[in-house]
């Protein structure tokens, strides 16, 4: 009962937040969670269920009867592959994001980094692999170069 309470929440909740919203279904052997509740969620058009019955997740793993059931990296990877949006946001179904609003303000507020007009994760070499993970993959700590830059003008302010 819970399971189901806290599914319809998620969605719908995510639905009202984000452009799309994609539902991967990984490796279910009775069927997919989604068609349980999906009389209870608004149909807007926004939400995209993706199916990974057994016989695929085994040729996805390789056959590998140690791989995981759930195998949450290939399956966040089959979704976040087809968005066709600007930003995305991959979380489980027990998160509920904030509101549409509150995330245009943040987005809005937000630095940007310009990225260079082609897809940085369609690389053909382990070089070209690195220096992509060196300019788009690290973590980048928001708040250094404001205070870096702060600590500079006292700086300037105290000559």
């Amino acid at each position: 009962y819970k399971d189901f309470e806290r599914g319809i929440i998620h969605f719908r909740s995510m639905i009202d937040t984000f452009d799309e919203v994609f539902y991967i279904d990984w490796n279910s052997p009775s069927g997919s969670f989604l068609w349980e509740i999906k009389d209870e969620l608004p149909k807007t058009g926004k939400l995209k269920h993706i199916i990974i019955p057994p016989a695929i997740a085994n040729i996805l793993t390789h056959n590998d009867p140690r791989a995981q059931q759930c195998n949450e990296a290939i399956s966040r990877n089959i979704g976040i592959r087809r968005l066709s949006t600007d930003f995305i946001v991959s979380t489980n179904l027990d998160i509920i994001p904030p509101k549409r609003e509150d995330l245009d303000t943040k987005i809005a507020d937000r630095e940007m980094i310009a990225q260079r007009g082609v897809n940085p994760f369609l690389q053909t070499s382990y070089v070209n692999d690195v220096v992509t993970r060196d300019m788009f993959l690290k973590p980048i700590n928001t708040t250094q170069g404001r205070t870096k830059n702060q600590n500079q003008e006292q700086g300037q302010e105290q000559n």
